[in-house]
């Protein structure tokens, strides 16, 4: 056998931030989250993954949250694994859970951890177990949520000049004369050149309000809006996607772009310029990278999006885009950078230099984790 798995322990982390986050539309972010960690070891060796427990975040019938007990399905599947070969990856994983949209996270975390653990017992990079990155170095775009509007821009200031972004992805106010207001303060404050997506999560109140604002902000920066408006692929081809492209704005899809199903019929109706892989739903690296092909053939881009973790999660989503084609940017930034009290569970995480993170060559996923710090943040544990 490569790497039986003998060994599997679940954690129930309790992830604090820093401010609740709010968004255009006005819902918020609890001050406390809650995030699962698998890790899987074969003899002294342990891989890890991670994901974004939307049930045990959201009340139900919320759109994106999971409608299965993922906590309970995560300890089921760690037991299934027992004894297994770990280099078996994806296909160790449940076929139950295959193109089922609620177990996207439970997949994205246990195939994090089994490819994380083969890296490191061969001592190779996940990257080179996925064919080789494409990038040695990855621009990424943090995410500026909704706030007062000196607020935004002071933290936008303050990211830029620490770490030399020029990539700011806003949740603006889904407000016209506000909107433009804060893009064009935006533009005369940080540096020239800065390029900005705007993610109003569907909060503009009609396709030509979203198609004004968004074309109107187009000479602010702004180069791509995603899930503007929530209608038909048809409205997106026909209206809201010419309008914007004649202004030199993207679309993007997020929300509507979660399965295979969904990228094949997005790309056939030519709906949408770019696709949001959202972090909690990839599905594992393989679900997504078949995803990122398809929409690649349908001339359409692609993007890597970002949830809250503690720092496992973040570098699989970071090498995910090292080896995406046709990326049109990463926006998936360290958590414990930018948004949480320390509540991260890495400390020595990929090198952030000149607005991009460097693709590192070390085993797995190129993260130690510090287990002092994993069970400080740990509810709940256990071990199989």
């Amino acid at each position: 056998m490569f790497a039986p798995i003998d060994r599997c322990v679940a954690y129930r982390c309790n992830i604090r931030l820093r401010k609740a986050f709010r968004y255009s539309s006005g819902a918020s972010e609890k001050p406390v989250i809650q995030v699962i960690i698998v890790e899987l070891a074969s003899g002294d060796v342990s891989g890890f993954g991670e994901f974004y427990a939307t049930s045990l975040n959201y009340p139900p019938g919320i759109p994106g949250t999971s409608s299965l007990a993922e906590w309970d399905e995560v300890l089921s599947t760690c037991g299934s694994l027992l004894g297994k070969d770990a280099a078996g990856l994806r296909t160790l994983i449940p076929e139950h859970y295959n193109g089922v949209a609620d177990a996207s996270g439970i997949v994205d975390c246990i195939d994090f951890a089994l490819h994380d653990l083969v890296g490191k017992s061969k001592g190779l990079p996940v990257w080179a177990l996925l064919g080789g990155r494409r990038a040695r170095s990855m621009p990424v775009m943090p995410v500026i949520h909704t706030d007062d509007m000196e607020v935004m821009v002071q933290k936008a200031l303050r990211w830029q000049a620490q770490w030399g972004l020029r990539l700011f992805k806003i949740k603006p106010h889904a407000d016209y004369d506000k909107d433009v207001q804060m893009m064009k303060t935006f533009s005369q404050e940080l540096k020239p050149g800065t390029r900005f997506l705007l993610d109003a999560n569907y909060a503009y109140k009609s396709v030509d309000e979203a198609a004004t604002t968004l074309s109107d902000v187009a000479q602010y920066g702004v180069f791509l809006a995603e899930d503007p408006i929530e209608k038909d692929y048809s409205v997106y081809q026909q209206k809201l996607k010419p309008q914007l492209n004649r202004a030199g704005v993207k679309l993007m899809l997020d929300q509507q772009a979660r399965t295979m199903a969904d990228v094949f019929e997005i790309g056939s109706c030519q709906a949408a310029d770019v696709i949001n892989f959202h972090a909690n739903w990839h599905s594992g690296f393989s679900g997504a990278l078949d995803r990122a092909h398809v929409a690649a053939a349908s001339g359409m881009e692609n993007f890597i999006g970002s949830a809250i973790y503690a720092g496992i999660a973040d570098a699989a989503n970071i090498t995910l885009a090292a080896v995406c084609p046709a990326l049109l940017v990463c926006e998936q930034v360290r958590g414990a950078d930018f948004y949480l009290e320390g509540d991260s569970v890495v400390d020595e995480f990929y090198p952030l230099q000149n607005g991009a993170y460097q693709i590192p060559d070390r085993p797995g996923l190129g993260i130690e984790v510090n287990r002092d710090k994993l069970d400080k943040l740990t509810e709940e544990r256990v071990e199989m």
